[in-house]
Parts: structure tokens; sequence; C-alpha cells
């Protein structure tokens, strides 16, 4: 927060949440009575939600400004939530891949969302280049080319996973990340 005032010394900075108003410590690096840093910890409000952020400042004779400008503030701390088509255990076919020698692909799909927050506003969206796929087998090991990033359309993902090995058979873990 930048503040000055022209006739006396600015007294004290402070931050708005949501109507309630929490001092600012001065920033340490800035010349005294210049600039304060405020801190926002979303914990203290109740975590996740939407946040209605002010400054104002008052001055060493006890003016208080107005504020005049409201920051909008969403905090989405709920995780996308990921489907994968099939039932878990079901036999799934694999197909040559088209162009790689002892390759073979096998196509997997699902639904990706992001839940509203809490309060109900809408959560902050899934970037389509986050979701990525890995296919596990027993042991914790990624077969295939690792993390293969999917294609997102519509709260929908898919991919054709690609595994280069002569004779992937057994049972295998999908693990969807977004």
């Amino acid at each position: 927060i930048r503040a000055s005032d022209h006739t006396s010394r600015v007294a004290l900075a402070e931050l708005g949440v949501n109507g309630t108003w929490l001092p600012a410590p001065p920033c340490q690096d800035s010349q005294p009575g210049a600039a304060w840093c405020p801190t926002f910890d979303p914990a203290a409000f109740g975590g996740e939600g939407v946040y209605q952020l002010q400054t104002r400042a008052t001055d060493a004779v006890g003016n208080r400004e107005t504020p005049t400008q409201t920051l909008t503030l969403y905090v989405d701390g709920t995780p996308p939530q990921v489907t994968v088509d099939g039932a878990a255990g079901s036999l799934r076919a694999l197909a040559p891949h088209p162009t790689l020698d002892n390759a073979w692909t096998l196509p997997l799909a699902g639904n990706v969302t992001d839940p509203a927050m809490a309060g109900g506003a809408p959560g902050s969206g899934v970037d389509p280049a986050s979701v990525r796929v890995s296919l596990i087998r027993p042991g914790g090991v990624v077969v295939g080319d690792g993390p293969q990033a999917a294609t997102v359309s519509g709260g929908r993902w898919g991919l054709d996973y690609v595994l280069r090995e002569a004779n992937p058979t057994g049972g295998y873990t999908v693990r969807v990340e977004a």
C-alpha cells in the first residue's frame, strides 16, 4: 500500500477483507512511512471463497481515507474432479501404434470438472494443458512414455496412451492428474 499525506504523516495503513480491517506493517524495503505490506491469509477468513479487498490510510491527526476501489479475489482450494470411463478391473483392448514399431495405443477417456467453491461461486476451471495421464504397473512403475498429455473438450478428457513395449499385458492402474 502506498500512501502519503501532504500536511501530516500517514500513521496507519490497513487492508480490508470483506469489511474487516487489519493493520498493515511497513514494508521492509522502502523508506519509513512510504509503503506498507499487508498480508492476507485466506485460512484466517474461512479458506476458499470470494473476498472483497480494500485499502485505506489514516493520517497522524485521525483523518481516515474512504476506500474508492475494491478488488475481488477468488480463492479456489478444491482440486478438479477426474473420472475414468469403464469399470475398475475391466479389460481394455490395445491397438498397434500406426507409425511406431513395437508400440501400442490404449484409448482412455473420462470426465474432468472443477466443482464450485464454498459459497457457490464457480471454481477457477481446469487448465486443459494440466490434464496428464499415467499408466502404472504393480510396484508403482510408470509405463509407456510417462505422464502423457490428454486433450480436453467440454469437460471430457481423452488420449491414446502410447506403450512402447513388445508385450504390454497384465494389470495396470490409470492415474489422471489435473
